[in-house]
């Protein structure tokens, strides 16, 4: 009988955290951040390990990430991240201000989307969407890729039941 080689011989296959050390070599504390990206999630935990103040509190950074709506609520609900980039409505939906003491540090007041054709400038009138193929992200709380065009669409008297979503795959 063949034994199984321990779970910690196996590598992942599927990364979803990135950890770098601070600038201090005796501080054991770790700072827990969850994003929604890998890219995003590296590029914080980067800035945070060259930080001297962060330093001063923490000897590691781990950065988290997810790209579902269901990864944000896990770390939110459960309290696990020390930052997270999160929803104000789920925020809100958690009470995570009173639950765990999460206190908002940015924001945006304001959101643009912008629509993209491959050959020519749209124009945002009915006429000009009459015939065009349009994609949609298939992810309802995608303020750019879902909610933004549709409430466009919607100002314009176009009938959204005739549009059709896509499973689209964002990389920057």
């Amino acid at each position: 009988m063949q034994s199984k080689a321990p779970i910690s011989d196996i590598d992942a296959f599927i990364e979803t955290s990135y950890r770098c050390a601070t600038k201090s070599d005796v501080n054991l504390n770790e700072l827990v951040v969850y994003s929604s990206g890998k890219v995003l999630a590296e590029d914080v935990a980067k800035v945070l390990c060259s930080d001297d103040i962060i330093s001063k509190q923490y000897g590691t950074v781990t950065s988290y990430w997810g790209y579902k709506t269901s990864d944000t609520i896990e770390f939110l609900g459960k309290g696990i991240a020390d930052i997270i980039l999160a929803k104000e409505n789920l925020i809100n939906a958690f009470m995570a201000e009173s639950t765990y003491n999460y206190q908002a540090v940015v924001g945006f007041p304001n959101y643009t989307a912008y629509l993209i054709s491959s050959t020519e400038k749209p124009r945002v009138e009915k006429s000009y969407f009459l015939d065009k193929r349009i994609g949609l992200l298939d992810y309802p709380t995608s303020r750019s890729g879902h909610i933004l065009p549709k409430q466009l669409f919607k100002k314009l008297d176009i009938n959204l039941e005739k549009l059709k979503h896509c499973l689209c795959q964002l990389s920057f």
